[in-house]
């Protein structure tokens, strides 16, 4: 049984040559033993959305066995700490960002206050105002990572599953209060509750 979702590919979706089916598997195994150690789960609604994110964008930009390996080493820091408090796909995610993507981890931690909460249609301009102006940062971050691996489609998806608050900048589409609630009670990154909690570890993997 595995605790992580077994990707299967779809056409089109299969490792490129690049890495390989190699550093595919032993990404896999490593999360999914971190994962049995620490008696953690990805839950059964959340396998679609971390599928979806760890083909299109970690395993994409998956240069080594040794960049597999240093998320897994990061993700056994977290997981003791922090797998009753947060949403464990999404602390596999944000631990993924720090190691494939560590500048946009860097703005995402240092905006919680933009990135975490709901935003209702009838929510004042100064607030979309913000909004707008991280998308253009978090633009120019993803243009530099998608001239490294051919993906900044993939990892603006991301950043939108991840913070639903983004889709107003990207889709103009304003995320329901209903929607937000949820994502509190799974405790999920985009929870102003819960989203200073995922940074709060200080790693030591490199």
């Amino acid at each position: 049984m595995f605790f992580i979702p077994f990707i299967r590919f779809s056409a089109g979706s299969a490792p490129t040559e690049n890495y390989g089916k190699v550093i595919y598997n032993y990404a896999i195994t490593l999360l999914d033993d971190e994962m049995k150690k620490n008696d953690a789960y990805v839950e059964e609604e959340d396998r679609e959305r971390f599928t979806l994110i760890y083909v299109k964008t970690f395993l994409q930009s998956a240069k080594s066995i040794y960049t597999a390996k240093r998320h897994a080493n990061t993700l056994a820091e977290a997981l003791p700490i922090l797998k009753d408090k947060v949403n464990i796909c999404d602390l596999i995610v944000i631990t993924g960002i720090k190691i494939f993507y560590p500048k946009l981890y860097a703005v995402i931690k240092t905006s919680g206050s933009i990135l975490a909460g709901s935003i209702s249609p009838e929510a004042d301009d100064k607030c979309k105002q913000q909004v707008q102006e991280l998308r253009v940062k978090l633009d120019t971050i993803v243009d530099w990572y998608n001239e490294q691996s051919d993906n900044g489609i993939a990892i603006r998806g991301m950043l939108i599953l991840l913070f639903p608050r983004l889709n107003i900048a990207y889709r103009n589409i304003a995320q329901t209060n209903e929607h937000y609630l949820y994502c509190v009670e799974k405790r999920r990154i985009c929870s102003e509750k819960h989203f200073e909690l995922y940074f709060s570890i200080q790693y030591m993997t490199l």
